[in-house]
């Protein structure tokens, strides 16, 4: 179940919360993205919105409330929806890139982060986000 977590309803939550900030960009510019770039502006929002919330340790833990409810907003004011086509070459490009980089984990059967550094694997800096979020960027 932690594997299926990780690497299945992490990814997709990510997915849906970066289509969601990408289409209030785009509705907040008054502009019409190409779809293969919403994800990625929605997520270029996210990080600078988890910026300026865990500068703060006050903030800090307002920080996924607020991508969530910018989320939210982004969809809702994006109703009705409009028929933009599934660049599906981009959705199968994004899964293999997945894929190849879980396989590893993923068929080891053990949940684990994927260490690409002798000393600076994945792990810490998954720890290091959790005490920002958790605390905010101040000593």
């Amino acid at each position: 179940m932690t594997l299926f977590i990780a690497w299945i309803l992490f990814p997709l939550v990510l997915a849906a919360l970066a289509v969601g900030c990408g289409l209030l960009v785009e509705r907040i510019a008054g502009i019409h993205l190409p779809g293969v770039l919403v994800p990625a502006t929605g997520l270029a929002l996210i990080i600078v919105v988890a910026q300026f919330f865990t500068l703060d340790g006050g903030l800090a833990e307002l920080t996924t409330p607020v991508t969530v409810a910018l989320a939210v907003v982004g969809f809702g004011l994006s109703l009705p929806v409009v028929d933009r086509g599934i660049a599906w070459w981009a959705i199968i490009a994004a899964i293999a890139v997945l894929a190849i980089y879980a396989a590893p984990i993923v068929l080891s059967g053990q949940a684990t982060f994927a260490g690409y550094i002798k000393l600076d694997d994945t792990a810490t800096w998954m720890a290091l986000t959790d005490r920002v979020t958790e605390h905010g960027s101040s000593l």
